[in-house]
């Protein structure tokens, strides 16, 4: 049985993952107006980790630490799980690729 402290981790990669997935997917036309490589990076960083930020802060978890040290705290871990969900994209991407390689799928 899972407890609060993973359901809420849990529910916040899911969120980021959500998040960074259909900001890519939907938003991406909005977000290439923006001609500024750092802007478009800016955009597509921050809203991932604002929606897990928001998970986490009004999830029951940290309760005991109040004021800067909860929210420095939470947008740490905000900031580590966005992290986490990039390098998780980018190994299932290399398996992917890895695997059409090896059943020879670019053979067409």
């Amino acid at each position: 049985m899972p407890t609060e402290t993973q359901s809420a981790i849990g529910l916040a990669a899911f969120t980021c993952l959500t998040n960074l997935l259909m900001l890519f997917w939907v938003a991406r036309p909005a977000v290439d107006l923006l001609e500024i490589w750092w802007a478009k990076a800016l955009v597509y960083a921050l809203v991932p980790i604002a929606g897990t930020f928001i998970v986490l802060y009004r999830s029951s978890w940290q309760h005991e630490i109040i004021g800067a040290p909860r929210t420095c705290s939470l947008l740490l871990v905000s900031c580590a799980i966005f992290c986490g969900v990039l390098f998780a994209m980018g190994l299932a991407a290399a398996i992917a690729c890895f695997l059409a390689i090896a059943f020879g799928a670019n053979e067409v």
